[in-house]
């Protein structure tokens, strides 16, 4: 799990109303569609400012706190049909329980209660962006890119680079394998290939890991069925 914080929101009434969350330790983003009253209850916490009345999040921060429970942290841990799926973690006399939640809810009581942030790194790198700094902003690049978009890419790059790199992190993975000869087992290097790509996801080298997913993927496609 990686950890983020709320970084920005959009314009109100927009038209789309997003929340952008920000890993803590690096530049990337993940932008998540809400709804408009969770988007005015993260708001209101964000800037600070009071409403003359309490919103849906504000009376269950009341009731949680009235029965001596806490948001301990919330983890946004699904993407399915683009669907963000979240879990809400409260801690109640010594134990912990977990909830079933959209994320925007869950944020919007994060912030509340001044609770953690968390998200799986597989979402972050399957709708992640990494925000490069600009003089007039900053510009995102998505870290998945489509396939459309990497063949407009190809076109630009030098591809020999791409393949320079996922030939370094194939001979990285290779060297960890102990005294295995030339012939390597396709499963050996499938389980060192995603322990990487789980150790890049967390490092946030998240093109890295991107690489590895890829030649992951070609591995299992070619490998011989047993």
């Amino acid at each position: 799990m990686i950890e983020m914080r709320v970084d920005n929101l959009s314009e109100p009434n927009s038209g789309t109303e997003m929340v952008w969350l920000r890993s803590l330790e690096g530049s990337v983003v993940v932008p998540i569609e809400i709804g408009h009253t969770e988007w005015l209850s993260i708001w209101a916490e964000v800037t600070g400012e009071h409403l003359p009345r309490p919103l849906t999040h504000d009376l269950l921060r009341t009731l949680l706190k009235h029965f001596d429970a806490e948001v301990e942290e919330i983890q946004i841990v699904d993407f399915r049909d683009s669907i963000f799926f979240a879990e809400l973690v409260l801690s109640s006399g010594g134990e912990k329980v977990r909830f079933d939640a959209r994320p925007s809810d869950c944020i919007a009581l994060a912030l509340k209660f001044g609770a953690p942030i968390f998200m799986d790194g597989k979402i972050i790198q399957q709708v992640g962006y990494k925000a490069k700094v600009r003089q007039d902003g900053f510009e995102l690049e998505p870290l998945n890119p489509s396939v459309e978009d990497i063949a407009a890419e190809v076109e630009i790059e030098e591809p020999e680079n791409v393949v320079q790199a996922v030939d370094e992190l194939i001979v990285d993975a290779q060297s960890a394998l102990p005294l295995l000869g030339d012939d390597i087992d396709p499963g050996e290097l499938l389980t060192v290939l995603k322990e990487q790509m789980d150790k890049a996801v967390k490092e946030e080298r998240y093109e890295d890991a991107g690489m590895i997913r890829d030649e992951i993927e070609r591995i299992e496609v070619t490998k011989p069925s047993l």
